[in-house]
């Protein structure tokens, strides 16, 4: 329990700022983050409107959840009815802490807002550092209950609560109480439930007779899956620079045969004997046989991103045979026309028996 201990830190109001200037984790900060808060006041039979401001602490490593904070300063002061809850203008930042933007801390705060909100985490903090309520100027040596209440009596006019105001991290232990820790990963939503209750059963008239033979109102849901959402899901999962990189299963061709010279009788005899093989076999196929220079064939190749082509080229031909290219992998083999067809259909085959399409 050290004092207090001003520090110069000009200029440094961000908490990656400070951190590096004092040479500290920002796990060992309290960012001091104000609100202004505009509420009618229950009063008696009276309600009264009313401007003040909420202040919220959390770990300089943390990030605000706003909607829990609403929640805790609803809780808090059950009198009001919260009519605008924003973030305080740098103007209102400083009538309230006598600083600038980056220099709020929570020493004296408690006694000047209608309400401090502190995370949980914070409370649990020793020798942390914080604004000083002035500007260019943090201090070290921070401690709740000493240098900041934690709580406050029922019949305080300025309120103190702790709370979880915070947005969850990776490792926090699951709230269900099994002692596991959370991993937060990227998802993209591709499908929905909606619990109805009976508010449809009920304007429709829609029962069932339960057991004792009286009429119920169905609970009633709705279950959904975008078949748009997963094309997005599966191209933003899947893809790279060039562009899109199919999986086999939901791929809108398997495989695409790529006529280099369709000028060529050889070249496009062969493409489209390939073609039609694969076809026969149960290949989804797609023959590119436009007239247009190679480099933009193989660039729009990428760009669809069909998960495995057949390159037909006069040269190639002219040593018996073709390139079979991986899109997933980019590796190129050069292999027979027969050859490249079976290898093809085997690759396909495959692929949808280890996804079970």
């Amino acid at each position: 329990m050290l004092p207090l201990e001003e520090v110069h830190t000009p200029g440094h109001g961000k908490v990656a700022d400070v951190c590096d200037f004092l040479g500290i984790e920002p796990a060992r900060m309290i960012k001091t983050i104000i609100y202004d808060l505009k509420a009618l006041r229950k009063t008696g039979g009276d309600e009264l409107e009313w401007n003040g401001w909420v202040v919220a602490l959390v770990r300089g490593d943390h990030e605000i959840n706003e909607h829990k904070l609403l929640k805790a300063a609803q809780t808090a002061l059950p009198n009001e009815l919260f009519l605008h809850f924003d973030l305080a203008t740098p103007d209102s930042i400083e009538k309230l802490t006598g600083a600038e933007v980056g220099f709020a801390g929570p020493q004296g705060l408690s006694e000047r807002c209608e309400l401090m909100l502190i995370d949980r985490d914070v409370t649990a903090l020793r020798g942390a550092v914080s604004g000083a309520n002035k500007t260019d100027y943090h201090v070290r040596n921070v401690n709740p209950k000493r240098d900041f209440p934690v709580e406050s009596p029922d019949d305080a006019e300025h309120r103190v609560a702790v709370a979880d105001i915070r947005n969850a991290v990776d490792g926090d232990l699951s709230p269900t109480g099994s002692g596991s820790a959370m991993h937060i990963r990227t998802a993209i939503e591709v499908g929905h439930v909606f619990k109805l209750g009976t508010k449809y059963s009920e304007s429709t008239d829609s029962t069932f007779l339960n057991k004792e033979g009286r009429p119920k109102h169905f609970i009633m849901g709705c279950y959904g899956i975008g078949l748009n959402r997963i094309v997005a899901a599966a191209i933003e999962a899947h893809h790279d620079d060039g562009g899109i990189i199919w999986p086999v299963s939901i791929a809108p061709f398997e495989v695409l045969v790529l006529a280099l010279d369709p000028r060529d009788q050889q070249v496009m005899k062969t493409a489209t004997e390939m073609h039609d093989k694969l076809s026969e076999a149960g290949v989804d196929v797609l023959l590119d046989d436009r007239d247009e220079r190679a480099g933009f064939k193989f660039k729009d190749a990428d760009l669809i991103g069909i998960p495995l082509r057949l390159i037909v080229g006069r040269k190639s031909l002219s040593d018996g045979v073709v390139e079979l290219s991986d899109r997933r992998t980019s590796q190129k083999t050069r292999l027979t026309p027969e050859d490249a067809v079976r290898k093809a259909i085997e690759f396909v085959r495959e692929e949808l028996a280890r996804l079970g399409a």
